[in-house]
C-alpha cells in the first residue's frame, strides 16, 4: 500500500514466529510475511484508526507487499469511526484483498454491527453468499457465523449456508464451521435442517466433526453426531 506501514511493522517482526505462522496460511511464503503477531497488529490498526492518517489508509487501493499490511488495513476498517453505510463501502472495497483464511477471519472478528443495522448487513452479504469465488464466499459464511447464528434468523442462515455454491476448500470449511456453531447453539433446528436439505458429504462430515470438537456441544447430542458422521463415509 502507498501509506508506508513498514516503519511501524518492522520493529514488531519476529522471524521465528513468521517461519511458524507462514506454514498455517497456504498461499503465502516468507517473502510475504514479516512475522508480527495478531495482538500487535490489532493494537497498531486501532491506533491508526484514531489517527489523522486514517483516510489515507482507508482510501489506499494499491496492492500490499506483506500479509501484515492487509491485516492492519482490515483492522482500521473495523475500528475507524465511520457511518454504517460508509463502513460497508470500505468493507466491499477490502474483499478483493482477501486471499487467505487468516486475513478473512481476522477482518471479520474486528467488525461489529448494531442491532438496528442487522437487516442492512444481511442484504449487503447476499452477493457473497451466492458467489462461487472461494474467499468472497468464505467472507460471507464467516459473517453469517459471527452475526446471524441467532434464533430470530436461524432458518435463513442455515438455508444460505447449505446453498452456498463456492467449491473451494476455504469456503467449504467456513460453511462447516458455521454449521457446527449452529449445531452447538441450536441442535434440534440445525439437525432437522440438515436432514431435509442436500449438502455435500465432505462439508456435512466436517460440520459434524467441528461440532464434536466443541466443549459446548450438549452431551446428549454427541453420540448422535458420531453416528451421523459414521453413516456418511462417502466423503
Amino acid at each position: 500500500m502507498n501509506y508506508d506501514l513498514l516503519p511501524r511493522l518492522l520493529p514488531l517482526a519476529e522471524p521465528d514466529y513468521r517461519d511458524f505462522h507462514v506454514k498455517l496460511v497456504p498461499g503465502l511464503d516468507t517473502s510475504q510475511m514479516l512475522g508480527v503477531r495478531i495482538p500487535a497488529l490489532r493494537k497498531l490498526g486501532k491506533e491508526l484508526a484514531r489517527s489523522e492518517d486514517v483516510y489515507r489508509i482507508l482510501d489506499d487501493r494499491t496492492p500490499d507487499q506483506y500479509y501484515e499490511e492487509t491485516v492492519v488495513r482490515g483492522v482500521v476498517i473495523g475500528a475507524a469511526k465511520l457511518a454504517f453505510a460508509e463502513r460497508l463501502d470500505y468493507i466491499a472495497a477490502f474483499i478483493p484483498y482477501i486471499h487467505n483464511w487468516a486475513v478473512c477471519d481476522t477482518f471479520v472478528s474486528g467488525l461489529s454491527c448494531a442491532e438496528a443495522n442487522r437487516a442492512a448487513l444481511r442484504d449487503f452479504l447476499q452477493p457473497y453468499l451466492v458467489c462461487a469465488d472461494e474467499f468472497p464466499a468464505r467472507f460471507g459464511a464467516v459473517m453469517l457465523l459471527r452475526f446471524f447464528v441467532r434464533d430470530d434468523c436461524l432458518s435463513d442462515t442455515l438455508s444460505a449456508l447449505t446453498a452456498l455454491p463456492a467449491p473451494g476448500y476455504n469456503a467449504r470449511m467456513a460453511v462447516a464451521w458455521a454449521l457446527a456453531e449452529a449445531l452447538v447453539k441450536f441442535p434440534t433446528q440445525t439437525l432437522a435442517h440438515l436432514e431435509r436439505t442436500p449438502l455435500d458429504a465432505w462439508t456435512y462430515r466436517k460440520a459434524l466433526q467441528k461440532a464434536l470438537e466443541s466443549r459446548r456441544l450438549p452431551a446428549w447430542l454427541r453420540p448422535q453426531l458420531k453416528q451421523l458422521r459414521a453413516e456418511r463415509k462417502d466423503a
